[in-house]
């Protein structure tokens, strides 16, 4: 059975939702891992966590942003083309 275009839209909207919670919670656990081998290795506690959890925030706040982006526009296409 088909859905209407209202019900695609919904289900297009909690998929990018879900994929944002994963992104961010992702990016704070792989900085948080990183950062503990990081003190552990060169015993330089707590700056490891702390700049590879900054970092790795960083880096998924700016995925957010390109996944966020195109949906924050009016017709949906962004002003530049994709890639470097």
């Amino acid at each position: 059975m088909p859905l209407d275009k209202d019900t695609q839209g919904a289900l297009r909207t909690f998929g990018t939702l879900g994929h944002l919670g994963f992104v961010l919670g992702g990016a704070a656990l792989l900085g948080f891992w990183v950062g503990s081998w990081l003190d552990r290795r060169f015993g330089i506690e707590p700056w490891g966590v702390a700049t590879a959890s900054f970092v790795c925030l960083a880096a998924g706040g700016w995925e957010i942003w390109r996944i966020l982006k195109p949906l924050l526009t009016e017709d949906g296409k962004n002003d530049r083309p994709q890639g470097r």
